[in-house]
This record gives structure tokens, sequence and C-alpha cells, in this order.
């Protein structure tokens, strides 16, 4: 099934809930809430979390140097990922990943991430969008190019740092 898949990505996380929202309107924005659970433990007294336990894209599927023909990606979609993530009491953020917002010319591609500290409870926003509703043509390909790889950098390496405190 499909949640047994999404299982499968989130190896160390245990879904305690799950709902779709905008299944049975084609106007609505389709929405999947997670309620999730992980065991994973300290080993020591520091932290690395992933904030992303589920990624839009594992690869940037743009590789070539140079493209001669455009790029379609059909209806311009946003996609948004947040996650409220609550810690335990003993648990302090050490560092937190730094925001960044990237642009393509003429706004035809956004990227946005940012990591708020709330006390016990972070907010994780990240949102994607391409916007443009026609092609992108072959000059706009390394711009293209380059918000992917601005994406893959954010998911892949922007790690939360937590350490437990001596209570």
């Amino acid at each position: 099934t499909y949640l047994d898949d999404i299982s499968d990505v989130m190896e160390d996380w245990e879904i305690l809930s799950y709902e779709q929202k905008g299944m049975d309107d084609l106007i609505s924005t389709f929405e999947e809430e997670f309620e999730v659970e992980s065991d994973e433990g300290f080993d020591g007294e520091t932290l690395f979390v992933d904030p992303f336990i589920l990624s839009c894209f594992r690869e940037n599927p743009f590789k070539q140097q140079e493209r001669t023909y455009p790029v379609d990606f059909g209806d311009p979609t946003p996609y948004t990922y947040r996650m409220i993530p609550t810690l335990p009491e003993d648990v302090k953020i050490e560092e937190l990943p730094q925001s960044l917002s990237y642009e393509l010319s003429g706004k035809t591609g956004l990227l946005n991430f940012s990591v708020e500290d709330k006390g016990q409870e972070l907010f994780v926003h990240f949102s994607f969008h391409l916007r443009k509703s026609l092609l992108y043509v072959p000059e706009e390909y390394e711009g293209l190019k380059g918000l992917f790889e601005k994406m893959m950098q954010v998911q892949n390496r922007m790690p939360i740092v937590l350490n437990r405190t001596s209570g």
C-alpha cells in the first residue's frame, strides 16, 4: 500500500496517524498530514536530525551541461513541506540550519527554507514552486538546474543539531 511504501522511505519513523485532504476536489490543494514518532536515540550527548523525513526529489534530474530542447513540468504546482517536531524536556537545540531563499530570474521558480526555534517545538518550512505555466526554454536551463541544486543542498545537508541536557 501507499503507507507501506512511505514507511519504507521513513526508515526510523513510525506513522501514528495519516490524513489526506483535497483528494475529492480538483480545485483544492492536495495535502497529506502525518503524525510520526521516532525511537532513534542519542549516541552520546549529540543527535543530528534530518528535518526531511520525506523529500520531493531524491536527486537533481538536471545533470546535463546544457540543454537544447525545452523543459515541460506541466502545470505550475507548488510543493510545501512543514514539520513541527516536539522535543523531549531533556533535549535542547544546539544548532539550526540557516534559512535559505532562492529565486529564478523572472520569478519563474522559487525555493524557501526556514527552521524556527519555538522552545520545545521546531517549525520547519520548505516550499518549492515552479511558477511557469509554459515551457522552460533552453536558455533557462542553467537557472533551473541551479534551483534544483539548491533544493538538493537543503534536503541533503541541513541537519538540526540537538543536545541532551543533564536534568
